[in-house]
């Protein structure tokens, strides 16, 4: 059922009492002997929908004092605190060390110590009662997810708490569309395209950039601001800021940038190419930096590619090529054509043609600067490509083990890619055996 705000004030059928002509504040009690789920979501009359402040509880309010305190530890927290936290929250125990030490319902005292240890964390941690709650749900909890939020345990612990804070515990604060900016004042256009061009270009607008502003409004602001993201220090930003979450500029410089595991011929079919005519171990080493800039930036040159001409983002993961610069390519066996071929800094979308795995018929020979290829063998494999997926320097990043052991490749894809964290979808054991 929906209730207007008509039934509100002057009462209604399902409902007991009105809350008058709207002066004042109004607090809506809903109660029910079954489950239920209460939308609390306000229809204005501008057609917008504000979510109005909820704060769910489980029976009747417990009454003010000390007595009160005790017997809600005693019915609600303290078998929560006996049958799971004091496994590792007590003396000597893995969280002995911790701001929650309590001991086990062996000593006569329990009840009184244990509460006394929640009134203490209350006392000294500003949103103690926050605290609790996020550790017990698993959140930066060593112990993992005690009480998950939901649950029986985890509305019993809630409910204790808030006993427990008593009249110190703020009201709720309706926010409606009218009321959320109260106490704000916007940024000046002038200022916000100044940090804008900081962040997008790198630099400071110009006067012509300030003057395009001044008149036209936020339409005029968007516009300025859209002219920021294009040239050398836009793409500068695209790639600083995908590294910041993908960090594989980390590899950039390694030896195994291509991961000879993943069946790539090491420093490429290149090398096989010149090696018949003299080719030294110095030029060897030479190239190789090149070609390892080419094989490193690939990834967050693909993530720049698709912001940069307006492809759709999940172009990231799906591209059926892979970016690569002129020496890249020319490993990678690749038909590209750049406007100048000795540029390692030019990135081209490629395709990665010559893709070897290893078997008996491959030749090389081990360098002080490593594997020199002289045949690659006679296992040329077509390559699928997956956006930076796999990409060679995401591969290396990322790793994983024959029997995925660690799972590390799988559960950063969940993270960056999917939003999930795998390390939080369950707690690990803190039992030695």
């Amino acid at each position: 059922m929906s209730l207007d705000s008509a039934a509100l004030e002057a009462g209604g059928d399902g409902f007991e009492g009105t809350l008058g002509d709207g002066r004042g504040k109004w607090r809506l009690w809903v109660a029910s002997d079954r489950p239920i789920l209460v939308a609390s979501l306000l229809d204005t009359p501008t057609g917008d929908l504000a979510n109005l402040s909820t704060a769910p509880g489980r029976g009747p309010e417990w009454p003010a004092g000390a007595d009160s305190e005790a017997e809600a530890f005693r019915t609600l927290a303290s078998p929560i605190v006996q049958s799971k936290c004091v496994t590792c929250h007590v003396a000597g125990g893995v969280s002995g060390d911790t701001r929650l030490v309590f001991v086990p319902d062996t000593d006569a005292d329990h009840l009184a110590v244990n509460l006394r240890a929640f009134r203490n964390l209350l006392s000294a941690v500003d949103g103690g009662a926050g605290y609790v709650l996020s550790k017990i749900q698993g959140v930066s909890h060593g112990g993992g997810v005690q009480a998950a939020a939901g649950t029986d345990e985890y509305a019993d612990m809630e409910r204790f708490l808030g006993v427990l804070e008593g009249d110190d515990r703020e009201e709720p604060v309706a926010v409606t569309p009218g009321s959320l900016f109260e106490g704000v004042r916007m940024e000046s256009r002038r200022s916000t395209l100044r940090r804008a061009a900081i962040v997008f270009a790198g630099r400071v607008p110009t006067e012509k950039e300030y003057e395009s502003i001044k008149a036209g409004g936020a339409a005029s602001l968007r516009r300025a601001i859209r002219g920021l993201m294009t040239g050398p220090g836009f793409h500068e930003f695209l790639i600083r800021a995908s590294n910041d979450r993908l960090l594989t500029d980390r590899d950039i410089t390694r030896n195994a940038i291509v991961p000879t595991n993943a069946g790539f011929v090491e420093y490429t079919n290149l090398v096989y190419d010149e090696s018949a005519s003299g080719v030294s171990n110095g030029d060897l080493y030479n190239w190789q930096q090149l070609f390892q800039y080419g094989f490193g930036r690939a990834p967050l040159e693909l993530i720049a590619h698709v912001a940069e001409r307006d492809l759709p983002y999940t172009e990231v993961l799906t591209a059926n090529y892979i970016m690569a610069n002129p020496y890249a390519a020319r490993g990678y066996g690749a038909s590209t054509t750049f406007d100048d071929p000795a540029d390692v800094h030019e990135f081209r979308p490629s395709e990665i043609a010559s893709y070897y795995r290893k078997d008996d018929s491959r030749r090389a020979e081990e360098t002080e600067f490593g594997t020199r290829v002289l045949q690659p063998g006679n296992l040329s494999t077509e390559y699928p490509h997956a956006g930076i997926l796999n990409t060679t320097v995401f591969l290396l990043r990322y790793p994983t083990t024959a029997t995925n052991r660690n799972r590390a490749r799988s559960r950063w894809t969940y993270y960056h890619f999917l939003g999930v964290d795998i390390e939080k979808s369950a707690a690990r054991t803190t039992d030695p055996v």
